[in-house]
């Protein structure tokens, strides 16, 4: 059940993202500060749609659809895209579309109550913990 996303989380553990972000196309600094930052995202079920609120010191970036439905969106590093989310089974999906690259991000909730973020480009992929909050 998706619904298992609903709530809030802190990050606390996972892979250094930099080499998915310098995929991405973040420049040096912007990849050394994502590093070293701890975000908390809040998560929202509604049945046809969700809304993910991600906080990383005084930025704050929102997404919020309807699931199957596609959108544009302006993530933080400021590229325009076209986004999609949709669920299979227990697994949010969101894929990112702009210029010639395409990412995915899936995001679940394991045995121990963590949501557990993967995110690819190409061959690269990022693995992210997040403990409950609330």
């Amino acid at each position: 059940m998706v619904e298992k996303l609903a709530g809030s989380w802190k990050l606390c553990g996972g892979d250094s993202p930099d080499e998915y972000l310098q995929a991405v196309g973040f420049g040096a600094f912007l990849r050394t500060i994502a590093s070293r930052a701890t975000p908390t995202v809040s998560i929202d079920i509604n049945g046809e749609g969700a809304t993910i609120n991600t906080t990383v010191a005084v930025l704050s970036f929102k997404t919020e659809a309807k699931f199957g439905e596609e959108f544009d969106e302006e993530p933080p590093d400021n590229q325009k895209c076209r986004s999609l989310l949709y669920v299979n089974r227990d697994v949010l999906y969101q894929v990112r579309r702009w210029l010639d690259k395409k990412t995915v991000i899936k995001r679940y909730v394991d045995n121990e109550d963590n949501m557990i973020m993967e995110l690819y480009i190409g061959k690269i992929k990022c693995r992210r913990i997040f403990e409950r909050i609330s």
